[in-house]
């Protein structure tokens, strides 16, 4: 039996009652946390143009876009949130899986659910901790075997979107089964739009949120899809690593361990990559009160596969947000200057303008560390050694970060993020609107229909 029927299986046959505590509870915190950081990406570079294309094309206007006096057909609300909820690289992770996996799962969840109607939060609770769980098995199995240009965000998240959507419809283990399979003909994304600066970078997991909706659909009308999508001759293992894959990762403890109880999330709004270089960086400046003039060099090493990331010397392109979301020396160089890097740090204007950050940038100098990988749980993740004109140097060596499963985000925590990122569009989603919502997602459990949500997130 294919992998692919048993996590099709695991779908069908998994309810709330059946979620350990742990993932009831993450399951919660990764929805108020997505939300939120999609609220504070719905006006960022690109979206705009997202919505005017999207409410241009006609159909059912079922489902809520976030902060927006708008409804669209479920598979465009499910792009369009996406797109915000990952607009400013400020989703969950998960590391060992290197994917961000809510950005597609909650988006297309939600905008079929509204569709649907009658959708309790326990269903919906129970999706988003099946999605999670499916991507990120699929994405353990196999991503330390491909190639690094491969974007898991879109490729394995859509595999978890297509599994919440299909717990949303209540599809049959059969019926999951062919989605997954006809999910695996669009499965895709890659890199070189986050090299290039690309504002498509993005979007990448709202094309998996829309394939998975396509593919939950065709598969409750009768369509059949794949059946070998993880072992076949052109399957996901042979395809896309090289017939290496670890593929008893997918069903290792699968029903009692659930992989969105090791999520991460965010403390500051860029690719993780740049996370611990400025954990590294502020340690530093806040404990030894640090003038930036004072600042002569910054060396910061960092695995290979981090340094291809976010390690090139800070320019500005095209789209100035995404270059410095990607980048060591600009996120470090804020650190420095402001001792805290958040949502108004990476505003395109305040990038461009910013003549002090640009200066410190040039300062900041990032190396591959070719004896140390991000996998090494027991080594820093980076090093960072800050000089100054005085002589002075301090190293700071950093292996772990808050919002990791070592160092989880407490609700408070959870919470003070989610109203920074509220808070962040005052005129579109007042203090009074952010709290309603609030008490509804904190309530999850108890919430009768998603649709309420959805009232709760329009402008």
């Amino acid at each position: 039996m294919d992998e692919i029927e048993v996590l099709a299986r695991h779908v069908r046959g998994t309810d709330y009652a059946s979620l350990p505590d742990d993932a009831r509870y993450s399951s919660k915190l990764a929805v108020v946390d997505l939300i939120g950081v999609a609220i504070a990406g719905s006006t960022a570079p690109g979206c705009d143009a997202v919505l005017n294309t999207l409410g241009a094309w006609a159909g059912p206007r079922s489902s809520t876009v976030i902060a927006h006096d708008l409804s669209l057909p479920a598979i465009h609300a499910a792009f369009a949130n996406s797109s915000f909820a990952h607009a400013l690289d400020y989703d969950d992770t998960h590391e060992l899986a290197q994917l961000h996996a809510t950005a597609a799962i909650i988006p297309a969840a939600l905008a079929v659910a509204e569709e649907t109607g009658g959708v309790s939060g326990k269903d919906f609770t129970t999706a988003i901790a099946l999605g999670v769980d499916v991507a990120a098995r699929l994405s353990m199995a196999l991503r330390s075997n491909m190639h690094d240009g491969w974007v898991p965000a879109s490729l394995f998240a859509g595999f978890g979107a297509v599994a919440a959507v299909a717990k949303i419809l209540d599809l049959s283990a059969e019926q999951t089964r062919n989605a997954f399979g006809i999910f695996y003909g669009q499965s895709s994304g890659n890199r070189q739009a986050l090299l290039d600066g690309a504002l498509a970078k993005r979007l990448q997991p709202a094309f998996a949120a829309m394939q998975a909706i396509y593919a939950t659909n065709f598969a409750k009308a009768g369509i059949t899809g794949a059946a070998r999508v993880v072992g076949g001759k052109y399957g996901l293992a042979e395809l896309y690593a090289g017939g290496k894959a670890s593929r008893e990762e997918i069903t290792k403890e699968l029903g009692q361990r659930f992989e969105i109880s090791n999520m991460s999330f965010k403390m500051y709004p860029c690719c993780r990559g740049t996370h611990s270089a400025i954990e590294g960086a502020l340690r530093i400046v806040k404990r030894e009160s640090l003038d930036p003039d004072a600042v002569e060099s910054v060396a910061v090493s960092v695995a290979p596969f981090t340094f291809d990331l976010v390690g090139s010397p800070f320019q500005i392109r095209d789209n100035p947000q995404v270059d410095a979301q990607f980048s060591i020396p600009y996120t470090v160089a804020v650190a420095i200057k402001r001792r805290a890097v958040g949502l108004s740090d990476f505003q395109p204007d305040v990038v461009v303008n910013d003549a002090e950050v640009r200066r410190l940038a040039t300062k900041i100098v990032v190396r591959p560390d070719l004896h140390r990988f991000d996998s090494e749980t027991d080594s820093p993740r980076t090093i960072v050694r800050l000089r100054c004109q005085d002589g002075r140097e301090w190293v700071e060596r950093v292996a772990t970060l808050k919002g990791e499963p070592k160092n989880p985000l407490t609700v408070a925590e959870c919470v003070e993020k989610y109203r920074s990122c509220t808070a962040f569009l005052p005129m579109r989603f007042s203090a009074d609107k952010a709290q309603r919502l609030l008490e509804v997602l904190l309530d999850l459990e108890r919430v009768a229909d998603i649709r309420q949500v959805g009232l709760c997130l329009a402008a």
